[in-house]
């Protein structure tokens, strides 16, 4: 089973944060999109999760509106050994 993603408008948010031990600014985009999960059991959650969809590196455009899961890309194996995640979108394709 995979997570599917809805997204509704193409409207971004521009955000700039600064690190604290470089003083070094940082610009990206967020993207409102919307989580179909399931509960600890694996049922579906009765109503989707809104969500903040930070777009990839160079990714200049808005995902457009439409159905997404996402791209295996998108897991990792963080700086401890942990999974982490930085989300990238893949379009649903129409059944």
């Amino acid at each position: 089973m995979s997570i599917r993603i809805e997204v509704k408008s193409t409207e971004l948010v521009q955000r700039t944060v600064t690190q604290r031990s470089t003083n070094k600014q940082f610009s990206f985009a967020e993207q409102t999109a919307w989580a179909h999960t399931v509960d600890t059991n694996g049922n579906p959650n009765p109503y989707p999760e809104k969500i903040r969809v930070t777009l990839p590196r160079g990714q200049e455009n808005a995902y457009p509106v439409g159905e997404y899961t996402l791209h295996p890309g998108s897991f990792y194996v963080g700086q401890y050994g942990d999974l982490a995640m930085s989300v990238r979108l893949v379009p649903v394709k129409p059944r």
